[in-house]
């Protein structure tokens, strides 16, 4: 049903952000440094890196070393994802067990 759908998407945003909270919190605990926000990386973000029509092959190594979800949905039910291959494509939201997140993170000003 649409609710039990609604109700595992909730679920898998409170995953994600748990991870991108723990994420950030071990970097500043590491490195004594003030992160001011961790999230995931976005479509806009992967095409100014390189992306484009279903591959990120022209992006550095680092944009596609590891598979991973994106921030951004790609419609109703499929979210970008990152594959380790350099193909950028998109996966079912539900699907939490095939990719991992690379989190984008900011860090103060104040440091440099």
């Amino acid at each position: 049903s649409v609710n039990d759908l609604f109700n595992k998407a909730k679920e898998d945003c409170r995953v994600i952000d748990t991870i991108l909270y723990n994420y950030k919190d071990n970097l500043e605990r590491k490195y004594d440094v003030d992160i001011i926000e961790a999230r995931l990386i976005t479509i806009d973000e992967l095409v100014s890196l390189g992306c484009d029509n279903y591959s990120c092959s022209t992006a550095p190594s680092w944009v596609y070393s590891t598979t991973y979800w994106t921030g951004d949905a790609s419609d109703d039910y499929f979210v970008w994802i990152v594959l380790d291959s350099s193909y950028l494509d998109c996966g079912s939201y539900d699907d939490t067990g095939l990719f991992g997140v690379r989190p984008v993170v900011t860090i103060s000003r104040t440091l440099f």
